[in-house]
């Protein structure tokens, strides 16, 4: 019973947050119709009905599930048992040609951005230093906006968006820190490049140990796409059920990280690929500053004039605008418009076998604890 009350409180706490934002972004016309209603009243009487209801008890816990992210019947309609064999082909090609950047020295035109001074937060005490090769204004990160032709970023200010999840491992459940960085677009690399197209967004997350030290880090675009691994020597891989699928990628291991020190993410120009990772000090010299911002502000953004609000995301947790010519030729292996940046919670990680970056138990399918004394529980 008292894990059926905790489902139903947490679920619950999730309505409220999302309903305070669908409110703020009603248009103004249509506020005077709430009248004077509170909604944490009517959670908290909602709260009780079901709680005290079996038949409701049971009903909410029997459909408590997240949807999987891929469609059934693209995968079918799309033959996807013989198209994904040259998909896997791509991915491979893929791999390959990230491993040799990660063999490469940085670039000449890196710029270093660092975080705002760490405090108590761990937020702050893990956010990366980010090397980017800054060729044009689209390697430059920044705030969404709302303009009168859609979005776009405001890079005059360069922010980077949090957020805290949690993940189980071992019988554990550890702390996760994600960073995502905006930037203006991924321009074309060609005459035609099916991977172009406004807006491209860099996901970077850390998951601490049960002592609070880094256990490993992974990272994708805000699409999806592009899934790195990068474990530290407390964890050893574990093998992939299917040769075939997609399964955990690790172009390198995570770096020894000293007391006074934080990670350095190496960012390619053009396509945000994320091409090394290595220990840097807290204070990196030379760097410019970031600020953090909560991941849900996204959630809410003024619209041009500053009267009325809108989410950066559309109801089916789709980037209006973001679209690229590759989902034209993807949609086989089953994922909404592939290579559309997507909210939390949509992200599909591969195109080959079905992997999600919320899933609670990703890293523990794909990784087991080195034995030793890091492996020792904390009193």
């Amino acid at each position: 019973a008292a894990a059926g009350d905790a489902v139903i409180a947490g679920l619950a706490q999730l309505d409220l947050v999302a309903r305070r934002f669908e409110i703020a972004n009603l248009p103004n016309a249509a506020r005077p119709a709430l009248g004077n209603v509170s909604l944490e009243a009517c959670s908290a009487a909602l709260v009780a009905f079901d709680k005290q209801t079996p038949e409701r008890r049971t009903a909410i816990l029997d459909r408590t599930g997240v949807p999987d992210a891929y469609s059934p019947w693209k995968r079918a309609l799309g033959l996807y048992p013989l198209t994904s064999i040259p998909f896997r082909w791509g991915v491979s090609r893929w791999e390959a040609a990230t491993q040799e950047a990660f063999a490469q020295p940085s670039a000449a035109l890196a710029k270093l951005w660092s975080p705002p001074p760490a405090t108590a937060s761990l937020l702050e005490r893990h956010a990366p230093v980010f090397e980017i090769d800054t060729r044009t204004t689209d390697d430059r990160f920044g705030m969404p906006q709302w303009t009168a032709d859609g979005i776009a970023i405001d890079t005059i200010a360069p922010v980077v968006f949090t957020h805290v999840a949690h993940t189980r491992f071992a019988g554990d459940s550890l702390v996760q820190l994600t960073y995502l960085l905006w930037f203006p677009a991924r321009p074309r690399s060609g005459f035609v490049d099916l991977l172009s197209g406004t807006l491209d967004g860099l996901v970077f997350r850390i998951t601490l140990d049960r002592d609070g030290e880094v256990m490993v880090a992974d990272s994708i675009h805000a699409c999806g796409c592009y899934h790195l691994f990068f474990p530290s020597s407390r964890l050893t891989a574990r093998p992939a059920p299917d040769a075939h699928q997609e399964w955990a990628f690790s172009p390198a291991t995570l770096p020894a990280l000293s007391l006074g020190q934080r990670l350095r993410v190496r960012v390619a120009a053009g396509t945000h690929y994320v091409t090394g990772l290595f220990a840097a000090p807290q204070d990196t010299a030379g760097a410019q500053a970031y600020t953090l911002r909560p991941l849900d502000e996204l959630r809410s953004l003024p619209l041009p004039g500053g009267r009325e609000r809108r989410s950066l995301y559309g109801p089916d947790g789709l980037v209006d605008g973001s679209e690229r010519g590759e989902r034209f030729l993807f949609w086989p292996m089953g994922i909404a418009s592939p290579g559309a940046m997507r909210q939390w919670g949509h992200h599909a990680t591969a195109f080959v076998g079905r992997r999600h970056f919320d899933e609670p138990d990703l890293l523990e399918r794909r990784f087991a604890r080195v034995a030793g004394p890091a492996t020792a529980k904390v009193q």
